[in-house]
Formats: C-alpha cells, structure tokens, sequence
C-alpha cells in the first residue's frame, strides 16, 4: 500500500517522520518534546466545546 498522500496529510505527520531518523536524528530531549506537544495538541481537541 502507497501511504505517502495520507503521511503527507496527517497532523501527526512529525511521529510519521520519526522513521527517517537517519535524515533527521533526534536525540532524547526532542522526542520528549515531540510527544509531549503531541499530547498537549489531542488533550486540547479532547475538550468539551461548551466550556
């Protein structure tokens, strides 16, 4: 299966990017921050919208 149009598509497109580590290294302070983002950005669409 050709995923490459969905990958390019995905808002979680920088966890797909994490399988070219040979482009793009990252060290362990960055995949900290990249998930913690991560979560902060699901946390927030996790909100009811009648706050």
């Amino acid at each position: 299966l050709n995923r490459s149009s969905d990958i390019s598509l995905s808002p979680l497109k920088q966890l797909n990017d994490l399988d070219i580590q040979t482009l793009y290294p990252l060290n362990e302070i960055d995949l900290i921050n990249l998930f913690s983002n991560s979560l902060a950005h699901l946390e927030k669409l996790a909100l009811p919208r009648n706050t």
